[in-house]
């Protein structure tokens, strides 16, 4: 399509943001100029569910993409106007601040925000933002557990542990990141013990253990074709290490959870 005949309409719903919401996390991954305005945007939007983080103008107008966006001389030429996209979605979603919750969009940014930056939420997400998004509560931030995520992740892969998730594939290998992340909401969804067994790494190992357990994917990812869309909610659980290692002991028939129990309880 000519870019002379692009039409920016802003968007008319909820879906239409999500969608631009996803795109904008995929189109991060490959689009270094669009990583180079990071530090640009002013003002953030964050949807709890599915994790979501984008800035104002992308999500702002229909099917945008991440080259569309990085089109300087496209978007001028357009008479884009930021303000718009924001009084549209204002219909949507409310400002909102929460400073553990900054904390978590600095990092997953990698730090690549402003000084200082609004986030707007949807109004029905603002109780379990609040629930998790806590200011020196006794549970661990979400800001550590992504970092505690990573670091397992990254021991894990040193010793090989993760080859049968896909780790030799080109798309788990540029997707790493967003791996960490959908690790981090399976365990905010589904808590710390094993979901076969019931095993806690902390009741056992003590500090040593502690936010400590891995994660399954419930349709392996060796059997995948091509790159999916991965719910923390529906597609993973946690696993300790024993139950994870012998679901995946034979290649040729991976345990469901169900097959797992049942010979555990024998």
């Amino acid at each position: 399509m000519s870019t002379k005949s692009i039409k920016f309409e802003t968007v008319t719903n909820l879906q239409q943001v999500i969608e631009n919401m996803k795109r904008f996390e995929q189109d991060l991954n490959v689009e270094a100029k669009l990583r180079k305005q990071l530090k640009q945007f002013h003002q953030w939007y964050y949807v709890h569910d599915g994790d979501l983080l984008a800035p104002s103008k992308f999500i702002g107008y229909q099917n945008m993409t991440g080259n569309l966006y990085v089109n300087k001389r496209l978007l001028r030429r357009a008479k884009l106007d930021g303000r718009e996209t924001e009084h549209v979605l204002k219909t949507m979603f409310i400002p909102y601040e929460n400073e553990a919750l900054n904390e978590y969009i600095h990092q997953k940014l990698n730090g690549q925000t402003r000084v200082t930056f609004k986030v707007n939420i949807l109004e029905q997400e603002k109780e379990a933002i609040e629930k998790s998004f806590v200011k020196g509560d006794s549970h661990i931030k979400m800001s550590d557990l992504l970092q505690v995520v990573t670091e397992d992740v990254d021991a894990l892969q040193g010793e090989g542990g993760y080859r049968i998730e896909g780790a030799e594939k080109l798309y788990f290998v540029k997707k790493y990141e967003r791996d960490v992340h959908n690790r981090k909401r399976a365990i905010e969804i589904h808590g710390l013990n094993c979901y076969a067994c019931g095993f806690n790494f902390e009741e056992m190992y003590g500090e040593r253990g502690k936010d400590f357990i891995e994660v399954h994917h419930l349709q392996p990812l060796s059997t995948l074709k091509e790159a999916v869309e991965v719910n923390p909610k529906t597609d993973l659980v946690p696993l300790c290490a024993n139950c994870h290692r012998m679901v995946h002991r034979k290649k040729d028939n991976v345990l469901t959870i169900e097959e797992l129990k049942r010979i555990i309880k024998r």
